[in-house]
């Protein structure tokens, strides 16, 4: 096969999923390119991409800090867009600055089932978790209209005082 053949071939692979074929495809038609030319280093940044997808990180993360000297500038630009993604904190580090967010819509509006969803038999009163908490469960999208007519009616006004005054 040609370097652009195997090439192809890693690409196609990885969009199927199938990682440890692409990972073989992109390592050989990277050694037939060469390292240094500016196809060698695009194949190169598929097979950082491979070899994330396939578990081997470090590899990844490896290549990927060897592309940021690489001649070609669109090589090394790719490269240290990858090597962020690549070294940024994964979600599951950030547990302790997280927050979790309780979603009220999934509690039953006629709060039949509330037992079986909450474990609980009573639920405090809509008011009361408005001021306890600050929230309403009143999930209307629509309740910004009269905001937003406001705003118009406003608007309207400003620029018909304005108006009347420049004559």
């Amino acid at each position: 096969m040609t370097t652009e053949e195997l090439y192809q071939s890693g690409i196609f692979q990885f969009e199927r999923g199938n990682y440890r074929e692409s990972v073989k495809q992109l390592e050989q038609a990277s050694s037939l390119a060469g390292a240094k030319t500016k196809q060698g280093g695009e194949i190169q940044v598929w097979l950082v991409n491979a070899y994330d997808a396939a578990g081997r990180s470090n590899e990844a993360i490896e290549l990927c800090r060897s592309l940021s000297k690489h001649p070609s500038s669109d090589v090394r630009k790719s490269a240290s867009y990858v090597l962020g993604i690549l070294t940024a904190p994964k979600l599951a580090d950030l547990q302790d600055v997280t927050t979790d967010i309780s979603n009220f819509r999934r509690l039953d509006v006629n709060r039949s089932s509330l037992k079986e969803q909450t474990g609980t038999s009573t639920l405090e009163s809509d008011d009361s978790l408005e001021q306890k908490y600050g929230v309403s469960t009143n999930q209307n999208p629509n309740n910004r209209t009269g905001l937003w007519f406001a705003i118009v009616l406003g608007s309207l006004a400003l620029t018909i005082s304005i108006y009347l005054f420049t004559r």
